[in-house]
Formats: C-alpha cells, structure tokens, sequence
C-alpha cells in the first residue's frame, strides 16, 4: 500500500510540471477517436430511424417488382392477396419543356392511387400530392423546376401527351435526393401513361404491384411459398423486413468503410503518440536513475510514467468522444443527398464506449514501447549517460507489436462485426507499416553512407538528422505513408 502511494505522489507531482506535453502527445488521438465516436454513432442513429420508417420507405406491406408485367397465373396469385392494392409504372424518358423549348432527361413514375399505403409523397404545394391523381396533372421534382425555372401551371411533355405541373415535388417513397441529379422523377397518374405512347414493344419499364396486407397476414411463409414461381417470372418479391435489411446492409458497408478510416487516422495519432513518449521518455532517463540510486525499483519508475499516460490517454479518450458526439449532430445535413430518411440525432452511448475503449487502449499498447525502455535504465547512468543496455530487447519488442496487432484486430472486429474483415485489414496494416518502415531503414542507412564529404555545413546536417540516434525518420515515414494511403483510397 505505501509503495502504491508513493508512485501515485511521485506520478503527479511530476505530471504537475509535465502536463502540457503530456497532453499535447496525446491530442494527436483524439481526431481519430472523434472520428469513431461521430461515424457510429450517426450510423446507430441512422439504423434506428430506418427501423421507424420500414414502412413509409416501402410504401406497403409487399411489393412485387419486375421489368416485365406479371403473366396471368401470377396475376390470379395476386388477385387473391387481401388488403388494398396498387400499381407503379417507372421508365426513364425524354420530356420536352414548352415554357422554356427545351428538353430534359427523366424519371417518370405511374402510380395509381391510394399509393402510398405507409408515408406520403411530398409535394409543394401539399395538396399537389394528391391533386395529381385526379387528371392530366404531375409532380416535378424540385431539381428540375428550379433549373428550367418552372411553375405550377406550366406544363410538360411526356411522349405524346401535355401535363400540367401542378406542385413541385420535395420528397417521394424512400427515395435519395441524389438520384435526382441524374433523373429528375416526375410524377403522374397510371391511368395516364399509355396516352404518352412511352410503353411500347421493347421499351425498358419496371413494374411494381403494392399491397397493404392485414396484421394477421403472414408475409413471410407466403413469400416462401412463392418465391421460386415469382423468380421464374422474373419477378422480387420484397417485405417492409427485406428493405430494411437492404438499407441496413447498404449503410453498413459505408460506415464499415468509414470506421477502417477513421481507425487509420487513430493508428496515426498512436503513432505519434509513440514518437512523443519516446522523447518524453528520454528526457526522464537522469531523474530515473537518481531514483533507482535512491532504492526506487526499476518497474516502479515505469508505474510512475506508465499512470502518467494512462490518465492522459483517458483524458484525451474522453475528450476524443465528446468531439466526435458533437460533430455527429451535423452529418445528417452532409449526408442529407444520400439518405432515404431523416435522420434525428442523438447520443449513442455504445458509440461513446466503443471509441473511449478503443482510443484508451490503442494509445497504452503504442505508449508501452518507449515506456518500455524505462525498464532498462541502470543507476551508473547518473554518472555515465552511455551507460545502457538494450532499451527494447527483441522478445519485448516482439511481445508489445504482437498484442499492438491483436489489439487492432479486436477493435476492428468490434466495430465492424466482421472477422474476415477484420483479418484483411490488420494483415494489410501491419504489411504495409513493414514496407514503409524497411523504406525508413534503406533511407537512413543510405545517407549514411551516401553523404558527401564536401557538402555544405547545413545539408549535411540535415541529412545527417535522418541517421543520428534518436532520429524520426521511421515514424515520419510510415505516417505519411499511411496518410498517403489513406488519400488514394478515398
């Protein structure tokens, strides 16, 4: 007990007068780990809101889609499916613009009414949303009105037939605003569409059948007990489950992305976390050795700086997630094009553990290699600062990257669910900082043995620096390497 609080007295007392360059090492971390904390917990927020909107994304119960209409047996099938239902029309055509004479590449949806069953179309005015339905009228999305400069009241040309615009259209059916950048959609009523003459032989549509379903409908075993049928005629068949499966999946491919990101600017920040605590270890080497001089054992002198970092590695952890809390409030106004849904923002606590946990323990396992070398330094070192033995015998070093990878892989399988993943990317990490550490060690050795005799007093300084002892030319090497790497991929 008294020799646990006389490290703790000595771990303060000297952090006291210490503590900007403790806190300046460990800032380089928290960029990453506010990254972690932002990008899941925006993804947490994100799930929960698609698990609300199943529905209203889907617009119904089930839905059958194809490129071809249903034949008559798969008709009849349908026809006795109880509840309410509906049909969408989708073709990408050419429209013609009267008010301007000028035409525009599209999206046309034919949909009967009553469609949506789950959410709405979103128009504005509001009740342009169902004014539509009732007439030679359509929707046109906000994109296409704002660039020809379009009202409600002037009218487009679809194939053969004139529609009036009656509202602009601000949001469909779990539809992503990015879309329109390369078709804008245009809404009219099904029974409209073949007077366009757009539907011919050969003409490439997509047909979708709705159907609003009773609660003690069971989705799952119908669609299992149809599914081949409907397969063979070319035909999906989706449930509110099955798209928000899809959406669940299509989003974690993204944050996964992100997350391996986001834990290669983290890798980074250790890294120079690690460089920091090198040159703060060393600086300590003289107070270290009068402390042994004094009796002080050598794992206590680690103890001493090892609390150090840890509480500064918390510090930084807690402060890494709080950014990265704050920042997340702001994604879904960067993402807003790409999101079926809005998303509302909250705090993740799992995201806040995870990046707390990962930031902490990722910072200690790159820490405890300088650290390490505190294990080493000998008493005679007062008197004499050659006198030293290996600061990082070859099993230690082999001990502290081993549990550095295996600490990398856990976290990576954390936060991505995926150990396959997971393994890619840690074998891919760790060869990568091998060739970019061999370069660092070609590069040193080289211009050392490569610097010219005659060279003027400050370039050979320079070049000298990449060789001398204590040089950074490993950690700058592989960072900006790393960095690099990061850019192309992107």
């Amino acid at each position: 007990m008294n020799e646990l609080r006389f490290i703790l007295i000595m771990a303060l007392r000297d952090a006291r007068k210490n503590y900007p360059r403790l806190i300046l090492f460990i800032s380089s971390v928290i960029v990453g780990i506010a990254a972690l904390v932002a990008i899941n917990s925006f993804n947490y927020n994100l799930r929960n809101q698609i698990d609300k909107e199943a529905a209203s994304l889907l617009g119904a119960d089930l839905a059958i889609t194809g490129n071809i209409p249903a034949d008559d047996s798969i008709g009849r099938i349908m026809q006795y499916l109880p509840g309410e239902k509906a049909v969408e029309k989708e073709l990408l055509s050419m429209a013609y613009l009267p008010s301007t004479n000028e035409t525009q590449f599209v999206r046309i949806k034919a949909v009967s009414s009553g469609f949506p069953f789950y959410g709405k179309i979103k128009s504005r005015p509001e009740e342009g949303a169902e004014l539509f339905r009732n007439g030679q009228y359509a929707l046109v999305d906000e994109s296409l009105m704002i660039q020809h400069d379009l009202h409600p009241g002037d009218s487009i040309r679809l194939g053969k037939s004139f529609f009036e615009i009656v509202a602009t259209l601000t949001g469909g059916v779990g539809s992503i605003g990015l879309s329109s950048a390369v078709a804008p959609t245009v809404f009219i009523a099904e029974n409209y569409i073949d007077s366009t003459g757009l539907i011919q032989p050969g003409s490439l549509v997509n047909y979708a059948y709705y159907f609003k379903l009773p609660a003690s409908f069971k989705i799952s075993e119908w669609k299992k007990e149809y599914k081949n049928l409907f397969e063979a005629g070319n035909l999906r068949i989706e449930s509110i489950q099955d798209r928000k499966s899809n959406l669940n999946r299509g989003f974690d491919f993204l944050n996964d992305f992100l997350n391996l990101t986001a834990i290669i600017a983290l890798l980074l920040g250790c890294l120079g976390v690690a460089s920091g605590i090198w040159i703060y270890a060393r600086s300590k080497y003289r107070d270290i050795a009068l402390l042994r001089c004094l009796g002080i054992k050598a794992m206590h002198a680690f103890w001493i700086y090892f609390i150090q970092i840890a509480i500064t590695a918390m510090v930084g952890s807690i402060a890494g997630a709080s950014l990265g809390a704050f920042i997340q409030f702001f994604l879904p106004t960067v993402f807003q094009e790409f999101l079926p849904v809005t998303v509302d923002t909250a705090i993740s606590w799992k995201a806040l553990v995870q990046g707390c946990t990962v930031g902490f323990v990722m910072s200690i396992l790159f820490a405890l290699i300088p650290l390490a070398s505190l294990l080493q330094i000998s008493p005679l070192q007062i008197l004499r600062q050659s006198f030293e033995t290996s600061a990082n015998p070859g099993q230690r070093k082999v001990l502290f990257y081993t549990g550095i990878a295996a600490g990398l892989l856990l976290s990576t399988w954390w936060l991505t669910g995926h150990w396959m993943t997971s393994i890619l990317f840690t074998l891919a990490v760790v060869v990568l900082y091998v060739i970019l550490y061999l370069i660092a060690v070609m590069l040193s050795r080289g211009a050392k043995k490569l610097l010219p005799a005659g060279a003027a007093f400050s370039l050979k300084q320079g070049i000298s620096n990449l060789f001398r002892p204590d040089n950074q030319t490993a950690t700058i090497i592989v960072t900006i390497g790393m960095g690099t790497a990061i850019l192309q991929v992107w």
